[in-house]
């Protein structure tokens, strides 16, 4: 029989089945916060299901952020102990994105075409070279444009390609802070850019040495895609609204 809903909003008895495992760990938070269960519970559920606002903003960046990176060891692990045991940690990430959200988080894809990848967008999707790095994936679903990085001579210092998601249509409107923050992800998914970006910066600088330039990707409605004047056929697809 379905449980009838109350109509005093303010209040709300009823009983639950717990583990043994979770009762314990009830009996000990309501302990530690001097808390009865219910107060207990309705902290819990208001700390973390109604969670809002920059707390919010920040812990949902930073569980995409493990969400991504254990998403890729995934791929490269073999070991399928190794393998069962990633895979259930990612889980708990996801569990929790889906917590903060009140069930409904939609986890941006990243689908491989080829030679091509498609990143899912907050309304569209990225379409770059597979091989291309973007340093701050766990942005995806609140970004709608992307920066890419490009190096002259980048052959010779094997510098590839990196993206980054942010809200700036136009390179021109690129803040020194979000270039910094850019540099700072390229370091941390390839730690020679360091030096790469020192070269770059010296006073010493000649055609030789790699310079390094961002632009801003091309934007496309979904209903009129050309990828072949392009370069790389790098883009954005906005969906037909």
């Amino acid at each position: 029989m379905p449980r009838k809903k109350t109509k005093d909003q303010s209040s709300f008895k009823f009983s639950m089945d717990l583990t043994g495992e979770n009762k314990i760990i009830l009996e000990n938070l309501s302990q530690n916060y001097s808390l009865k269960t219910g107060p207990m519970i309705n902290h819990i559920i208001q700390t973390f299901c109604g969670i809002s606002g920059s707390a919010k903003e920040a812990l949902e960046k930073n569980l995409m952020s493990e969400y991504h990176r254990l998403s890729e060891e995934i791929k490269n692990t073999k070991d399928e102990f190794h393998l069962q045991r990633i895979t259930e940690e990612r889980q708990r990430y996801a569990d929790m994105l889906q917590m903060i959200n009140a069930g409904k988080f939609k986890f941006p894809k990243c689908e491989e075409y080829g030679n091509m990848k498609k990143i899912g967008l907050q309304d569209g999707y990225l379409l770059i070279p597979a091989d291309w790095i973007v340093v701050n994936p766990e942005a995806a679903s609140s970004c709608s444009y992307a920066a890419v990085l490009e190096c002259r001579n980048s052959a010779k210092y094997g510098v590839p390609h990196f993206v980054y998601l942010n809200n700036y249509k136009y390179a021109g409107e690129y803040t020194k802070e979000m270039e910094s923050d850019f540099y700072a992800g390229c370091v941390k998914k390839w730690a020679k850019f360091k030096e790469i970006e020192e070269l770059n910066q010296s006073k010493d600088i000649d055609l030789s040495a790699p310079l390094i330039g961002i632009f801003s990707l091309t934007v496309q409605n979904e209903e009129e895609i050309n990828i072949n004047d392009l370069p790389y056929g790098a883009t954005i697809i906005t969906y037909q609204k």
